[in-house]
């Protein structure tokens, strides 16, 4: 009976070493398939043009020329992202100070709102990860601050040019040629400052989101120094405004990418940073289901334009969402949509 269990044992052993070993040999196999396909999918046939930098590397992540980054504005926005005593502009008394930046883009729900929709002003509650928001009974569907578009993520919006669904913001690239079509109805007006697009559409989104800031505040929270660090040459009369806010939050979200994730270290030459299941999801991605057609880029996000076929937001409960709205029709929508062919354009506000 001894003999007989030690010759079991050895069976198993065999069996496991040689599973292991199959493993092993089929991992490989998969690592090569798969950075060769990675190398195909890169154009210049590297992996390391898909490796993004660390958001302390500020001379690697791509800025705005007219609002360079650097550290002291970088930590200055990441103060004022999740700064609710921001929120001046309420409608409402008791909407003061209950809301901010992270509470529509949550870092914990992929900088966006745990919920179809994010709720700024006219919200109260926020639960798990921000699930938990709901729209604060004193204030009426018209009066909340929730936008009838879909939430986008923040994550490596560094390298979107144009930002919104349809391009709308953004003095360059898509939108060279179209400044007829900037204006305050549209909400791009902000696009005639010659910005990029974070920055444009971060100028109209404190207006929007009923954001603003005083020197007293700054004063008060000890936020002065900060501005002064990081707008020495900006005179002070014009230090701590909406516009320096805007230059701070616009520098802290271009630092937001993806680089601690597993398929970075992956890149960057450990093998093991991914799960076979994560290394054939990726074989996927880069070959068979050309998933790449779309997601290019070193972000892996495509700055064209493409018909999505998913329900807009009016087909779901939701709350300010209309059918008529502009930014339903995608990049058509701001290119031929505008009062002069008699549709009405509904306001981003």
């Amino acid at each position: 009976m001894y003999l007989v269990r030690i010759l079991i044992a050895c069976i198993i052993a065999s069996c496991l070493f040689l599973s292991c070993t199959q493993d092993r040999i089929d991992a490989s196999e998969l690592d090569v398939r798969l950075t060769t396909l990675i190398e195909n999918n890169s154009p210049t046939r590297a992996l390391d043009y898909f490796i993004l930098p660390k958001s302390e590397s500020l001379s690697l992540i791509p800025s705005d020329s007219k609002n360079p980054l650097t550290e002291e504005k970088v930590a200055l926005g990441k103060f004022l992202f999740y700064e609710t005593g921001l929120a001046t502009d309420a409608k409402y008394s008791e909407g003061l100070g209950t809301y901010s930046c992270g509470t529509c883009h949550n870092p914990m729900a992929g900088f966006k709102p745990n919920n179809y929709q994010g709720i700024a002003d006219g919200g109260e509650g926020f639960g798990l990860n921000g699930d938990g928001r709901v729209r604060n009974t004193d204030y009426t569907e018209d009066e909340i601050d929730v936008q009838g578009a879909r939430p986008l993520s923040l994550v490596n919006v560094a390298y979107v040019t144009n930002t919104m669904w349809n391009g709308m913001f953004g003095a360059s690239y898509v939108n060279e040629g179209t400044e007829d079509l900037w204006s305050e109805h549209l909400g791009n007006h902000t696009n005639h400052e010659g910005f990029d697009g974070i920055m444009s559409s971060n100028l109209e989104g404190q207006i929007v989101h009923r954001l603003n800031i005083s020197k007293e505040f700054c004063d008060e929270n000890g936020y002065t120094e900060m501005f002064d660090q990081a707008f020495p040459d900006i005179p002070s009369e014009y230090r701590y405004t909406q516009e320096t806010v805007v230059r701070s939050l616009s520098a802290f979200i271009r630092t937001i990418t993806a680089s601690e994730a597993p398929f970075q270290d992956y890149l960057k030459g450990d093998l093991s940073a991914m799960t076979i299941s994560e290394k054939e999801g990726a074989e996927l991605f880069f070959g068979k289901a050309n998933c790449t057609s779309c997601h290019s880029g070193e972000g892996l996000s495509s700055v064209t334009f493409h018909v999505m076929g998913v329900n807009d937001m009016h087909m779901r409960p939701s709350f300010k969402a209309d059918p008529m709205d502009f930014r339903n029709l995608g990049r058509g929508g701001f290119n031929i949509f505008s009062l002069a062919n008699g549709v009405f354009l509904i306001s981003l506000s």
